[in-house]
């Protein structure tokens, strides 16, 4: 009976120990996949991002590679987007971004024109004149939105292969006289306002500029 007990605990002791080493086994197994799974994973997003730098065009980070930018008559601005849904949504907000720093600059552009004009023609800034000049370049910058650029985009071709990501680069390509010749234009409409802008010698420095670009052209 005695013997018959440690044989009995014998082979119990052997099933404990198979049962823990496959238990053991199996969980080792376990982590391995997912350890394998992480590293994938992270070599698909390496792939991804080094197959999206690949599709980065030129210009976006050197607007200069572009020869309209390069020649000095145009002022470029670029955007950039990816989305995981539609390529159209992607183009639209890199496009939105371009023309954020464009209504950036052409603001600053004519509002620092404006301020020597104000200053050498004595012209304060409370003043029904100063308020005109200040709602002109506001719709100004309203036109700039829709017109004075051309654009150059890189979209339903940028999406890396194997991937659901939509990559759109956008370059607007901006007639850096637009702007001032549409200041110009609006200011020429009031005789009153013309005739005070004429005062300061910022304003005959435009208008200088202006019909030497239009002689150029």
């Amino acid at each position: 009976m005695i013997r018959n007990n440690n044989l009995l605990l014998k082979i119990t002791s052997v099933l404990f120990i198979a049962f823990v080493l496959v238990s053991c086994g199996g969980k080792k197994v376990t982590n391995m996949s997912e350890a394998e799974k992480a590293v994938i994973a992270e070599e698909k997003e390496i792939e991804t991002t080094d197959a999206t730098k690949k599709l980065v065009p030129d210009w976006y980070d050197n607007t200069d590679k572009d020869k309209d930018c390069k020649s000095g008559n145009y002022v470029c601005f670029v955007g950039a987007e990816i989305n995981n849904d539609d390529i159209q949504i992607a183009r639209t907000i890199a496009e939105e971004i371009a023309k954020a720093s464009l209504a950036s600059y052409v603001g600053g552009e004519l509002s620092s024109i404006i301020d020597l004009v104000r200053d050498q023609a004595k012209i304060g800034k409370e003043t029904t004149t100063s308020q005109t000049f200040t709602q002109i370049i506001q719709d100004i910058n309203k036109k700039v939105s829709t017109k004075g650029w051309e654009q150059l985009a890189c979209t339903a071709d940028c999406s890396p292969e194997n991937t659901n990501l939509w990559n759109a680069f956008v370059l607007l390509k901006y007639d850096k006289y637009y702007a001032k010749q549409l200041l110009v234009e609006e200011v020429k409409k009031d005789q009153e306002l013309e005739s005070k802008a004429r005062i300061a010698k910022a304003w005959q420095d435009l208008e200088e500029e202006i019909n030497k670009a239009e002689k150029s052209n």
